[in-house]
């Protein structure tokens, strides 16, 4: 398929209104809680689009938080959003951002930036600069997540075919090769380089090719097919939620798997000391920044790791709205 046969309805697709429901018992950060307390000014829930995100641009702190709920409706799992939001990476995150309203940056720039910052990714960064409206290479930034990454795999648009191979791990690197193709197809079919974007995070996996024409299911009797067909979607649709959730809590063994296989390895190498002073009924909670910025490059891999897993089930919870109560 080609994003030209669908060039009308990606001409309408109504982007900026696309939004998300925030609940702030969600939000509880120590560290920005004043802050957030002003956002949700006595609202229980609050509602963000994109276009209340482009209006926020001008106040970069009250930007930064907004899109981070936008883009992290539940908070996600893990301590990455709370890390950003530590007063020094805080700080520093503001400043960074404060260089990229309106303004081209390099993707050498950019790499760096995610780098110095604790807690902030690929995904992240890259919703920060869609919505200053950063170019990168003369081209307008948009947002690169792994639902994206996993759209362009599929291999479903031939539009994007060349960009196969694409991972969280190279997916900076390529970024500028995503961004070219995003605005010249934007060019091409008339349309918002964020239409596109939208489309292809929304249809880029779902999809496919059509088999037949309407006529010839009507010609082979079609009506009575429909019925039945309906009826099998809406089991299958449970189904599939069964199985989607299923998947979701094997995700979370692995997670805590990985990190108390994680949590060995520095005990056995660089936090040995720790380990040696430890008596029999102790506790102390570990998170994951306890392991990082380490010498010992299978522990950085598997840390890695771990944070791209963090990636990818915030947005299978986000995209799904999976809640607490199915996880039970």
């Amino acid at each position: 398929m080609e994003l030209i046969e669908f060039q009308k309805f990606i001409q309408n697709i109504p982007y900026q209104n696309q939004a998300f429901d925030i609940k702030k018992d969600n939000w509880k950060i120590e560290s920005q809680q004043g802050f957030i307390d002003e956002i949700f000014n006595g609202n229980a829930t609050i509602t963000i689009n994109r276009n209340d995100l482009i209006n926020a641009s001008w106040n970069t702190k009250e930007f930064v938080i907004k899109t981070l709920m936008w883009g992290y409706p539940t908070k996600g799992r893990g301590r990455n959003i709370e890390n950003m939001l530590e007063p020094e990476n805080f700080e520093r995150l503001v400043k960074t951002l404060e260089n990229y309203k309106e303004n081209e940056i390099s993707i050498k720039q950019l790499t760096k930036d995610i780098k110095s910052i604790s807690g902030l990714g690929l995904s992240t960064i890259t919703k920060f600069t869609h919505f200053l409206n950063t170019t990168i290479d003369g081209n307008k930034a948009v947002i690169l997540d792994i639902q994206i990454i996993e759209a362009i795999n599929t291999g479903r648009f031939d539009d994007f075919n060349h960009l196969k191979g694409i991972t969280y791990e190279n997916a900076p690197k390529r970024y500028p090769e995503y961004l070219k193709t995003i605005n010249n197809l934007s060019e091409l079919i008339n349309a918002e380089p964020d239409q596109i974007e939208m489309f292809l995070f929304t249809f880029g996996r779902t999809l496919s090719p059509l088999k037949s024409t309407l006529q010839d299911r009507m010609n082979s009797g079609g009506a009575g097919f429909t019925v039945v067909a309906k009826a099998e979607s809406l089991n299958e649709k449970d189904i599939y939620r069964k199985r989607l959730v299923e998947a979701y809590k094997s995700l979370i063994t692995i997670r805590e798997n990985l990190f108390t296989g994680a949590l060995n390895i520095a005990m056995a190498g660089e936090l040995k000391e720790i380990d040696e002073i430890f008596e029999e009924g102790d506790i102390y909670q570990f998170e994951i920044e306890h392991l990082k910025n380490t010498n010992d490059i299978n522990l950085t891999k598997l840390v890695e790791f771990h944070e791209q897993l963090d990636d990818l089930m915030n947005s299978i919870v986000n995209i799904n709205a999976i809640k607490e109560t199915e996880l039970d």
